[in-house]
């Protein structure tokens, strides 16, 4: 966190994140729906939130999924590594 802008916002997105509990029970709950879809993840091995507990809970909700897990990338994998990020859209849409 190099700016205090940075240091801003990490500060207040946990108090955001805990507001919206009702939202994120809400996506939970529908997640059987989706379940059986196809479901790509491109996951940032770096982000200090979301860890590989996070990730294998993802992946446990979508049987049907592929991962591409991306070391030394963070949450925003499209901003940290865009031809990579590419690069995994395109491989998975090529197999559905």
């Amino acid at each position: 966190m190099d700016t205090p802008e940075r240091r801003q916002a990490s500060g207040v997105l946990p108090g955001r994140i805990l507001a919206s509990r009702s939202f994120f029970a809400e996506v939970e709950a529908g997640l059987p729906d989706l379940a059986r879809l196809p479901v790509l993840i491109v996951w940032g091995n770096a982000h200090i939130g979301f860890r590989p507990r996070e990730r294998e809970r993802l992946e446990a909700s979508f049987p049907n999924h592929k991962t591409v897990a991306l070391d030394d990338v963070g949450l925003y994998v499209e901003s940290d590594a865009p031809e990579a990020f590419v690069a995994a859209i395109r491989d998975w849409s090529a197999t559905q």
